[in-house]
């Protein structure tokens, strides 16, 4: 960055996108822990820097804060390479071109996300969500029908009063639109 005017417009831009203009006159140590991460990543990008690294740069961040996090590492990343540590493999997922997965200190396994869930993963996980006052055995078992007519291969994980998780496996993806189409279809029946 050239001059003062130029600083002060990206030091604005980048609080404005991590949601801390507000705190802009705020002393640093009166910020709470997942405002300092974000102050921190900001700090990191104003600086024009090629190479950033972050280590858990959204650890102890509520969901909300973590994906505008997440979207605003996807917005600056042109020009620069971006080294993070994670353990949300989500994250890992969203942000990655290629991801490092290490265990007892050695590297086990490298690849883009594809490679890896192609090689390695089980498939993905459905959380389905029920209101507290229908969740029935009948209503799980109305879901349940509904998501292995669709994916046959589904494997129930869990059935609790508030949720019940399913295993889809990794070629699924195919007919997950018309999953949760018909899953939105039938809201008020299930």
């Amino acid at each position: 960055m050239t001059n003062k005017e130029e600083i002060k417009t990206s030091i604005h831009d980048k609080l404005e996108e991590l949601q801390l203009l507000a705190k802009k006159d705020s002393l640093s140590k009166n910020l709470s822990g997942g405002q300092k991460r974000k102050l921190s990543l900001a700090i990191a990008l104003i600086g024009g820097s090629k190479i950033i690294m972050l280590d858990e740069p959204t650890a102890g961040m509520d969901l909300t804060a973590r994906r505008n996090t997440w979207d605003m590492l996807k917005n600056n990343k042109d020009g620069r390479i971006i080294i993070l540590t994670t353990h949300y493999m989500e994250e890992a997922d969203i942000l990655a071109d290629r991801i490092a997965i290490m265990s007892k200190g050695r590297f086990r396994c490298l690849g883009s996300s594809m490679f890896l869930k192609n090689r390695y993963g089980v498939g993905y996980t459905l959380t389905i969500t029920k209101k507290v006052n229908t969740a029935s055995a009948d209503n799980s078992n109305k879901v349940t029908a509904l998501v292995k007519e669709s994916v046959p291969d589904a494997v129930t994980l869990g059935d609790v009063a508030a949720e019940i998780s399913f295993r889809l496996p990794q070629n699924a993806n195919t007919v997950f639109k018309s999953l949760f189409a018909s899953l939105d279809g039938r809201l008020s029946d299930l």
